[in-house]
């Protein structure tokens, strides 16, 4: 075989060797030197600005002497604002000022639960809206049951064996539970369901003929006779048929002599009403 003949082309290595020539001495490139932090500092134009001040904090003592003397002498105690008193304190109710629960107008009952507001801070309270005089309206409101409004509603009595009263027992009985005489007149009946519907609707609050459980108050398992101090009386036989027929009569609309009204002092409060006047 005869040989080839060499190639006019070269490679890419060979031709970068004959474009690029070395490098003199002198062109050698000159290595970067970083300065240190203290060469940048010395290096710095220096600042007229001047340095903060320290600040200076005065103790009690001075501020006490420079202050101005006021004649009144700080209170020692929380006073009410009503009596100038500041005894029963766990009856204090604190605002701007302290007031007595018993010292409001109208009095509070307990002390309230959650915040609490002077008459002076307080918004202006709405009047009550006294309950529509409608029949129909008062008596679902009240929930009467067997409702005889119309005509002449059966009278509940107590039954013979408690009417009863041997005169060997006179000189043995205690004091007894006597039940309420209803109302008879059917306008001041209606009078009074309506002042009671207008006592609870105003106080947003619901009627019930059975013991009820607020919430945030005592519960129901406290409500137990160990608790009593000095313990509790017992009801007789004659007493529970007298609350029992107490319930009854109010169940059917028969309403005790009484009238449910707003007092500046006492808040929503009952007084008693007369027949015929």
């Amino acid at each position: 075989m005869g040989s080839h003949a060499p190639s006019s082309s070269t490679s890419p290595e060979v031709e970068r060797k004959r474009i690029i020539a070395p490098m003199r001495p002198h062109e050698l490139p000159v290595p970067r030197r970083y300065c240190s932090m203290v060469d940048v500092m010395h290096r710095l134009r220096p600042v007229n600005k001047q340095p903060p001040t320290p600040r200076r904090f005065s103790t009690m003592a001075d501020v006490m002497r420079r202050s101005r003397p006021v004649d009144a002498a700080p209170p020692k105690a929380v006073v009410c604002d009503t009596c100038g008193s500041g005894e029963r304190g766990d009856e204090l109710l604190l605002c701007d000022r302290g007031r007595h629960t018993f010292c409001l107008r109208p009095i509070a009952a307990m002390v309230p639960i959650g915040p609490w507001f002077c008459s002076d801070c307080a918004p202006p309270v709405k009047r009550f809206k006294s309950f529509p005089m409608e029949q129909a309206k008062i008596i679902d409101f009240i929930r009467i049951q067997n409702d005889d409004q119309d005509g002449e509603p059966a009278k509940c009595r107590l039954s013979q064996d408690v009417r009863r009263r041997k005169s060997s027992l006179v000189m043995h009985k205690k004091r007894r539970i006597l039940p309420f005489v209803p109302t008879e007149d059917r306008a001041t009946r209606l009078k009074q369901m309506a002042s009671l519907a207008t006592a609870l609707a105003s106080s947003n609050a619901e009627f019930s003929n059975e013991l009820t459980y607020v919430t945030h108050v005592a519960p129901r398992s406290s409500n137990q006779a160990r608790f009593e101090e000095g313990g509790i009386q017992v009801l007789h036989k004659e007493d529970k048929q007298t609350m029992e027929l107490c319930r009854t009569m109010q169940q059917r609309g028969q309403c005790p002599p009484l009238l449910v009204v707003f007092d500046s002092r006492e808040g929503v409060t009952a007084i008693q009403i007369l027949e015929g006047k």
